[in-house]
């Protein structure tokens, strides 16, 4: 008697997800793909949903010239035909390869794929451990000619790092190569440890536009994208492809300022959630332009819902005697209308509340209860919030009347919730 197909495999893939969608983690999912069959292509979407590489630093990675610089394809050519899988953790800290591999062996896989987290590695890093590793676990002769139609979409200038990069089985490549395979991306976030974002195949694949169609945005339904830059010496170079789509922008820990935010905002006219950390070096003199900084969110000014900025400052008086200040002001946000959320730095409004209390009554400041922060301030905020001044503000007067009008705003606003600084306990770079 022939084997009934069970009822089960002929579910809709909208009830497996309404199934998925009580409580099933992906250790769950991994359980369920090794059923069957079936159950392996219905959790397949849940499977693939996401992908996170952010390995621990205190976690090696193989490098690249361990081969000597050889081209791995030969490696390739003489593995055994009936070959022992390797055991598990032999690939430990290369799951971005195994993804790849993944992908081009089932190309339906990359279209599940909606965020990604990733860890942009340098250019030293390589995929393999040594010459067995790379013959028992390399990509076959149509693998490799799929990735390099891949990098041929790219433009002309970049295929020769590319192809040479394939080739000796160098990370970083094989990253960017992933990250073009994934054209149905909605949420990306990247990170840079020990890396510079100027030549990176990771940054690369996302900003560089296709060879036959330049002025095609490689990731048109993404939504949010977050570049944040371990190492205080990485620098962004500020170019983002023009999109429509991308609503949600992090950029942290960069050396990012407000002409540099322009070329990012002047680039995602719908954007409506910004969380930005801009950087100043005192030591060479480098100073906040109010103007330009209101000049750039006025580019975003009829779409931003949610604004949370940060100020970080390089090097203190003993390379610079002159304190670090702000230069113009900041001025009203009564244009931002369908701003909701406000998350901003003190420095910005100390002086123009001060200013504004001092000239508003000849009372004594203890004795003031107007409300001058709603003079610049939109009115339809739900949440708003200041970080304390830094040691870098002096004059303890201002921040004293600027908190107090602050306690002010919050009683004659009784709609608005307050937001409190949090402090920073450490870095969650291990994933």
């Amino acid at each position: 008697m022939a084997d009934i197909q069970p009822a089960y495999t002929k579910l809709p893939n909208e009830l497996w997800d309404l199934i998925f969608s009580y409580g099933f983690v992906r250790k769950d999912f991994l359980v369920l793909s090794t059923v069957n069959r079936a159950f392996n292509r219905a959790v397949e979407p849940s499977l693939y949903s996401s992908f996170t590489w952010i390995p621990n630093p205190s976690v090696g990675l193989p490098v690249w010239s361990s081969l000597n610089n050889h081209d791995i394809r030969p490696y390739t050519r003489s593995r055994r035909r009936n070959r022992m899988e390797l055991p598990d953790g032999y690939f430990t800290q290369q799951n971005p390869y195994l993804l790849l591999r993944s992908i081009l062996k089932s190309p339906r896989r990359a279209g599940y794929i909606k965020k990604v987290r990733l860890l942009a590695p340098s250019s030293d890093f390589g995929i393999f451990w040594d010459s067995y590793q790379a013959r028992e676990c390399g990509l076959s002769t149509a693998q490799f000619e799929i990735c390099k139609r891949t990098i041929e979409a790219l433009p002309s200038s970049l295929h020769s790092y590319w192809l040479d990069g394939l080739y000796k089985g160098k990370l970083d490549v094989i990253m960017g190569i992933l990250l073009l395979r994934l054209t149905g991306l909605t949420s990306i976030e990247i990170r840079l440890r020990d890396a510079s974002t100027i030549g990176s195949t990771v940054i690369d694949a996302l900003v560089s536009p296709m060879a036959n169609r330049p002025h095609h945005y490689r990731y048109p339904h993404i939504k949010s994208l977050s570049v944040t830059c371990c190492s205080p010496g990485t620098f962004w170079h500020g170019k983002l492809s023009p999109t429509t789509n991308l609503r949600k922008l992090v950029l942290r820990n960069g050396l990012i300022n407000e002409h540099i935010l322009t070329t990012f905002l002047s680039s995602t006219p719908h954007l409506e959630d910004l969380n930005c950390e801009l950087v100043y070096d005192n030591g060479a003199q480098q100073y906040l332009n109010c103007n330009a900084l209101k000049s750039a969110l006025l580019l975003i000014q009829s779409t931003l819902k949610r604004l949370v900025l940060d100020i970080q400052v390089l090097s203190g008086h003993e390379w610079n005697p002159i304190p670090w200040d702000i230069q113009h002001s900041m001025g009203s946000l009564k244009g931002f209308q369908k701003l909701r959320y406000l998350d901003i730095p003190m420095k910005l409004y100390v002086k123009e509340i001060y200013h504004a209390s001092e000239a508003a009554s000849l009372m004594p400041f203890a004795e003031r209860e107007v409300d001058y922060w709603s003079l610049f301030l939109p009115d339809g905020l739900e949440f708003f919030g200041v970080r304390p001044n830094s040691p870098w503000a002096l004059d303890y007067r201002h921040e004293t009347e600027a908190v107090r009008c602050m306690d002010v705003y919050f009683r004659m606003n009784p709609g608005v919730k307050r937001i409190f600084p949090v402090p920073v306990t450490g870095d969650d770079d291990e994933e």
